[in-house]
């Protein structure tokens, strides 16, 4: 069980992971200023958690590829052979059970963000969507589920530090109106990087759907 406690924690990549929290802090601060609270501690955790299970499933779905380029250092333990297909399973499992448990303080509109955020996770590199394989889709992919849905989520960490005038959390208007389209700027600040902001994202080389390493990131 520590074994694969520590696998859990492998998956969660910093670079990428940190990317990501720094949209969520950039979608706060934007609308509650610098503020630290309890539901940014758990919309850390569900966000962290939710890259795990993307991670988890990538790893799964270009093993070969990655053995084919090389990348058998530490953080990709299913390539150098120090985890089995069913332990990375297990982690996206029991990633996605976290990311949704640590949502339920932020209410429905922070289940609703991690519930996306975990489907595009599945869809980008399972099958039948397999978004991965797609090259026109693929960055807008990972521009929603690592730029705009964090973004989001720090609009819904930023709610409870706006007056009820301003919000109007119960109302669909905040919804409708204010919190997604305030997602919209933030898609655009990387969707003139693809297809490299693909690699960037996932921490990785970028590949053709062949597993020719094309681009190789520091």
């Amino acid at each position: 069980m520590s074994a694969r406690l520590r696998l859990l924690g492998l998956m969660v990549r910093p670079r990428a992971a940190i990317t990501m929290w720094t949209f969520l802090v950039i979608g706060l601060a934007r609308h509650a200023g610098p503020t630290i609270s309890a539901d940014l501690v758990w919309a850390t955790i569900a966000l962290a958690a939710s890259y795990a299970v993307a991670a988890s499933m990538n790893d799964i779905a270009d093993v070969q590829i990655d053995r084919t380029n090389g990348l058998r250092d530490a953080s990709r333990p299913l390539a150098t052979g120090a985890a089995s297909v069913a332990d990375i399973r297990w982690t996206a499992a029991t990633a996605g059970v976290i990311a949704v448990a640590a949502a339920l303080p932020l209410g429905a509109s922070g289940l609703a963000v991690i519930g996306l955020c975990l489907a595009v996770d599945v869809a980008y590199s399972a099958t039948p969507a397999r978004l991965s394989r797609r090259w026109a889709i693929a960055p807008v992919a990972l521009t929603v589920a690592y730029v705009a849905l964090p973004y989001v989520l720090g609009i819904v960490v930023a709610h409870d530090h706006v007056c009820e005038e301003q919000r109007q959390v119960s109302s669909p208007y905040w919804h409708s109106n204010v919190v997604l389209p305030q997602a919209f700027p933030a898609v655009g600040l990387v969707a003139g990087q693809t297809p490299h902001a693909q690699a960037v994202l996932m921490n990785s080389p970028l590949k053709n759907p062949d597993g020719e390493e094309q681009v190789m990131l520091p």
